[in-house]
């Protein structure tokens, strides 16, 4: 049953971003859905783009989905990617071609795994 002035009574509401376990723009987050909430606008759940081109923080994604959870919001992972150079690059600095070491990181990561 469809309720006068809604298209879809049922379906849920999420925020969906990206870079979300950055701690600066988590607080902003989470204050703009206090906020939103304050309003009385509906906030379901939590979107969280996950894309690694570097070995994540994962202290920080723990962190992040504790958070988000404590105001009751459901937690969807909704995107995810893992670059294979993720598994070896363990700075926040990617290389790029023609940086000094880059063609022996791309040899090294080309090279199978037991995995």
């Amino acid at each position: 049953m469809i309720q006068e002035g809604y298209a879809a009574p049922d379906a849920q509401l999420f925020y969906n971003d990206y870079n979300e376990c950055m701690p600066e723009k988590r607080d902003r987050i989470v204050s703009l859905i206090r906020n939103l909430r304050e309003k009385g606008c509906r906030v379901d759940g939590m979107g969280m783009q996950q894309h690694y081109f570097a070995a994540p923080d994962y202290d920080e994604l723990k962190r992040s989905i504790e958070i988000y959870a404590s105001l009751g919001l459901r937690i969807h992972i909704t995107e995810l990617d893992v670059s294979m150079m993720a598994t070896l690059n363990r700075s926040d600095r990617r290389l790029k071609p023609g940086d000094p070491g880059f063609e022996e990181y791309v040899r090294e990561a080309m090279q199978a795994t037991p995995e």
